[in-house]
């Protein structure tokens, strides 16, 4: 099973116990380790066009950042490693730039500095 090779049953399960253990490396705690499993596997369960190690592995980073993100002691990094992972994320669904910017403003603003959201702004409309 290849990163971009579509997955299904065990196979998500596999890759989620990857993402863990990769996750613990990064002293991620464990609550928001297992709120990261249960939210991609439901995520997974509404995919169309296919489950693939990839997307699988970018959405379970995604709810982390999240998580770290709502902490208070998250910091400007956090906020910009979390706008990069949803760029990359609508990205690979196809979106173009203008709909990228427009998802993130719309969806993230509230929980990304407006100075991050705006290099972001001028990264995709450059």
């Amino acid at each position: 099973m290849g990163r971009t090779g579509r997955v299904a049953g065990s196979g998500i399960e596999e890759t989620l116990a990857r993402c863990a253990v990769e996750a613990r490396d990064r002293d991620v705690p464990e609550e928001t380790i297992a709120a990261a499993r249960r939210a991609t596997v439901r995520a997974a369960a509404a995919w169309t066009g296919g489950v693939t190690e990839t997307r699988l592995r970018r959405y379970f980073d995604r709810v982390v950042n999240a998580h770290i993100v709502r902490r208070p002691d998250a910091g400007r990094a956090a906020a910009r490693i979390m706008a990069a992972t949803v760029v990359a994320e609508l990205r690979e669904t196809g979106r173009d730039d203008v709909a990228v910017l427009h998802e993130l403003e719309r969806g993230w603003a509230g929980r990304i500095p407006v100075d991050i959201l705006e290099e972001f702004r001028a990264r995709l409309c450059a």
